[in-house]
This record gives C-alpha cells, sequence and structure tokens, in this order.
C-alpha cells in the first residue's frame, strides 16, 4: 500500500475528532502493508493541541507513527 495513503488515512482521526484544523503533520513510514491487509488507524491525543498516531496491518508492527499539532 502506497505509504502517503497511510497518511491520509491517519489524518482522518484527527480531522473527525477535534474542530480545530491540523496545522502540521509529521510521520514515519517503519514497516510495509500489503493489498488486501486490513489497516488499522489508531490516534489519541497528547495534550490539548497534538494527536499522536499510528496505523498497521491488522496483526501487525506499526506501518506508521505520526502526529498532527492543532492550529
Amino acid at each position: 500500500m502506497h505509504g502517503p495513503l497511510l497518511a491520509l488515512l491517519s489524518l482522518e482521526i484527527p480531522r473527525r475528532y477535534s474542530q480545530r484544523p491540523v496545522a502540521s503533520f509529521q510521520y514515519r513510514l517503519s514497516h510495509p502493508v500489503f493489498c488486501g491487509a486490513t489497516v488499522l488507524t489508531h490516534g489519541r491525543r497528547n495534550g490539548a493541541d497534538t494527536f499522536a498516531l499510528s496505523a498497521m496491518a491488522d496483526g501487525g508492527p506499526a506501518a506508521l507513527t505520526g502526529a498532527a499539532v492543532f492550529s
């Protein structure tokens, strides 16, 4: 699966669960996710202005870790 597509999927979490726009986003890709795999995304707030994000194939290690910062 295309890495930046995982990044866009991860950005859906802060977009849906916050009323504030994302000012910046950084991510790191560490493992591949192959077509046909179920993709899981996770997000949690780190303080008032930051979301910690991750994405992975079901049962696999984190393929993407990142953070979104709100304006």
